[in-house]
């Protein structure tokens, strides 16, 4: 039977003070574990290998790292993870740090550009740039890696979120944050084999061994996985609404562009290849002419700049394989040798022979 009396018992300050602390408990158990195994390298605790780094940190710590300045700096998104510093000594006879960025959009790749040159006062012969026009995007968001270290952030503007401090409490109660710690643990604790998806080398350079493993044991199935990845990566890049650059981003670059000109350095800019699958489905989607109208906006301001420009954006540009991609828009290490050595083949520029041993 209905007792009038419950409501005096709902009132009390001590009923809603042990309701509040039945939902915080878990939730603060729940942000303890997540900053102490700290699975996406954001906290800085390093106490157990992370279940994904934090690119953004660590390229900027292995930069820090480095026993010598780079003469040659490269830039760009995690398509150019593979871009070999070893292999561009070897053709140039210039030392190189590949600080390309995953998902990266041209405000990154400033701020990147400006901690290399402004504060670490390294004087460069030459960047390299990678670009795809996907990053000109607004429908492509930014990184949530990069504005949760201020180091970057900080020359960025008029983005939401760039309160690191905040952005990382929230991050404490996220429900990927937990289940890629519960999955640390089990690789600490042996019961998976967890191996890092992506492995950084001092020079910035990446290579991927989960990947490489596959394709050694002849089970990585590149078409299945490209009819996952292609709607998911058109989602991404929001291909169906893409009907024009971004100018905050447009500023971005012609401001790289600018601090390459005033520091008195060489500029090397391709455009990026997508997988034949997926350059078709930004043909399905009508997106080619947005892409062209980028390509001429990025071609002219380099000129501009008295840089030189290419457009491998079709693999057919520099003789590449479909077949030796991992994905649909990071290519193998086959691939990535013919486009570098493509980049420097070159005679005919007065630029590239000063660039070129």
């Amino acid at each position: 039977m209905f007792d009038p009396n419950d409501f005096e018992k709902w009132r009390r300050p001590d009923f809603y003070k042990g309701y509040v602390l039945l939902w915080l408990l878990p939730l603060m158990v729940i942000a303890v574990l997540n900053f102490i195994v700290d699975p996406f390298d954001i906290y800085g605790v390093d106490l157990a290998e992370p279940f994904e780094h934090n690119s953004y940190e660590l390229k900027l710590k292995l930069f820090r790292e480095l026993p010598n300045p780079p003469e040659i700096l490269v830039l760009g998104s995690s398509r150019l993870d593979t871009f070999d510093p070893e292999l561009i000594e070897e053709i140039t006879g210039k030392s190189s740090y590949n600080f390309a960025l995953a998902a990266v959009e041209p405000g990154s790749m400033f701020a990147a550009l400006k901690i290399v040159v402004e504060e670490y006062e390294v004087e460069l012969d030459t960047v390299i740039i990678g670009i795809d026009p996907g990053i000109f995007n607004e429908n492509f968001r930014l990184n949530t890696m990069v504005q949760m270290v201020p180091a970057f952030s900080k020359y960025m503007r008029d983005h939401p979120y760039l309160d690191a401090i905040g952005l990382k409490a929230t991050f404490l109660f996220r429900p990927e944050q937990l289940r890629s710690s519960l999955m640390v643990l089990r690789r600490e604790a042996g019961f998976v084999d967890m191996p890092l998806f992506r492995e950084f080398r001092a020079d910035g350079m990446v290579n991927y061994p989960v990947w490489d493993e596959e394709i050694a044991d002849g089970t990585l199935d590149l078409d299945t996985f490209l009819d996952w990845q292609i709607p998911t990566w058109v989602a991404k890049y929001g291909i169906k609404n893409f009907d024009g650059p971004s100018e905050e981003r447009l500023d971005y670059w012609y401001e790289t562009l600018e601090t390459c000109s005033s520091h008195g350095i060489n500029v090397i800019i391709f455009m990026t290849p997508n997988h034949p699958r997926l350059a078709e489905k930004i043909t399905e989607f009508g997106a080619d002419a947005v892409y062209d109208e980028i390509k001429a906006i990025i071609k002219e301001s380099v000129t501009r700049h008295d840089g030189i420009f290419f457009d491998f954006s079709d693999v057919e540009s520099f003789g590449a394989d479909p077949d030796l991609f991992y994905d649909g828009v990071h290519m193998q290490m086959e691939n990535m040798e013919l486009m570098t050595r493509a980049l420097f083949a070159s005679e005919t520029s007065e630029f590239t022979e000063g660039v070129v041993r």
